[in-house]
């Protein structure tokens, strides 16, 4: 998980990557990650992370984010995967499913 990305507020253009705050080591062929995240209207609004290596039991991950609102940042629709290679070039990723769920 990293915290502090930041961008430029004329050009969108990354000023910071920020900070690694949490990772998980995980082995075998399969992981599941979760989202828990309030998108309803209004200011305050929390996300919290969290992983598994079965699909069952759930191992919370870095910390609690407090969702921006304004326009520019909508967090309801925005959701990705990506390969992100820290040691050499390559590898893959495959989502098998994604799910989500309202209250």
């Amino acid at each position: 998980m990293t915290n502090g990305l930041t961008m430029g507020s004329n050009n969108w253009n990354t000023t910071s990557t920020g900070t690694e705050v949490a990772s998980a080591a995980v082995s075998g062929g399969r992981i599941w990650l979760r989202a828990n995240a309030d998108i309803r209207p209004g200011s305050g609004r929390q996300a919290r992370f969290s992983y598994s290596t079965d699909g069952v039991n759930f191992v919370p991950l870095g910390n609690a984010l407090t969702l921006n609102n304004a326009w520019q940042f909508f967090m309801g629709y925005r959701f990705g995967f990506f390969n992100y290679a820290t040691q050499s070039l390559g590898g893959a990723v495959t989502v098998r499913q994604f799910s989500l769920t309202t209250p």
